[in-house]
Order: C-alpha cells, then sequence, then structure tokens
C-alpha cells in the first residue's frame, strides 16, 4: 500500500482508516436521529400541513354522552359547592351550582358524577332577568359516568347559564374522591 494514501495495494480489498470509519458512523448516527425527530414531530402534529387530529370520535346521532370526554361546548367558569358530609355515618350530600359558557349551540349539558346520585337539578338563564329552562330529561349514563341533562331549547353559543343539581353519596372505602378516614393521636385518641 502506498503510505498515506488509504488506497490498498491489492485490487480485491478497500482500506477505510479507522478515523474515516468512526467519522461516517457518526454521521449516520445524525441523521438517523434527525430523520427520527421530524418524524416524530410531524406525528405529533397530525401530518405536515400542522393541523391537530382529534382522537376523539365524532359524537354520533346528537348523544354526546356516548364519548369518554366532555363535549366542549359546554365550558364550566365558577363552581358554587356546598358539602355536607354526615361524619357519624358513612354518606355525605351537597348541593352544586355551576356557571358554564356556551362555546357551540347546543341542548345537553353533561357531568360527571362517580359513585353520586343526582336529586334534582335545575337549568336557568344568566343576565336579565334569569329564566328556568324546561329540563325535557335527565339521566345517568353509568358508563362513562356521565349524568345529563337535556333542555326544551337551545344553549345559545356565547351564552351563559347556571346549572344546579343537589346530590348524594357514600365515602368510599378506597382513597380517591371524598372519602372518610380517621387519625389516633399518640396517645390514642381518634
Amino acid at each position: 500500500m502506498a503510505q498515506g494514501s488509504g488506497t490498498p495495494d491489492n485490487d480485491d480489498k478497500y482500506f477505510v482508516s479507522k478515523s474515516r470509519a468512526l467519522i461516517f458512523l457518526i454521521v449516520v448516527c445524525l441523521l438517523a436521529i434527525v430523520v427520527g425527530l421530524i418524524a416524530g414531530l410531524s406525528a405529533r402534529r397530525g401530518g405536515h400541513d400542522g393541523n391537530i387530529q382529534s382522537t376523539q370520535p365524532p359524537v354520533s346521532d346528537g348523544k354526546p354522552w356516548m364519548t369518554l370526554r366532555l363535549p366542549s361546548d359546554v365550558v364550566p367558569d365558577h363552581y358554587n359547592l356546598m358539602l355536607y358530609p354526615i361524619v357519624e355515618g358513612t354518606t355525605f350530600t351537597g348541593k352544586v351550582s355551576i356557571i358554564v359558557n356556551i362555546t357551540k349551540t347546543t341542548r345537553h349539558i353533561l357531568v360527571h358524577i362517580r359513585d353520586l346520585a343526582i336529586k334534582s337539578q335545575s337549568v336557568s338563564t344568566i343576565g336579565g332577568t334569569p329564566r328556568s329552562l324546561d329540563i325535557l330529561q335527565s339521566f345517568e349514563y353509568k358508563p362513562n359516568e356521565f349524568f345529563v341533562i337535556e333542555v326544551g331549547e337551545d344553549l345559545m353559543s356565547g351564552s351563559q347559564y347556571n346549572v344546579t343539581y343537589d346530590f348524594s353519596g357514600n365515602f368510599p372505602s378506597v382513597l380517591y374522591g371524598l372519602y372518610k378516614s380517621t387519625y389516633k393521636t399518640p396517645q390514642g385518641v381518634t
């Protein structure tokens, strides 16, 4: 082999120095990382046009309770919660008043109600002279832990409404939500 030329003396063999092989390997690894980053970032954006794709299935037949997430057309703005735990017992009751903003005209209001019983509910307008809206139906949709209120008229986009309901429930035996626990002092007093 000629000295310093990097070419072999024999034509059927090819010689690559360690430094050139290392540089080639580093370049290939960097290219793989760049291609991976570009592919990962464009997949996160939902494609090359930058539009974000929703993974939530479209609401079919006007039944927003069929999806796993609360719809984005009714957005809570303020909660006023009164809670009455029966400390000596295993139950609690309460009342909540929620001011909601309507972002898309709808007739349905959904709330999460894991292990709660809703006793009475009302929906009223806000602003001017408040008036109660007729409730066509209300029901629990257990698969998604929703309570659904359907009113007799459209809840108009850009408007606010007051949703009020009474509820009750049992303290769960596991540590989620509102639960009951006890504490003993070092002297053994509960």
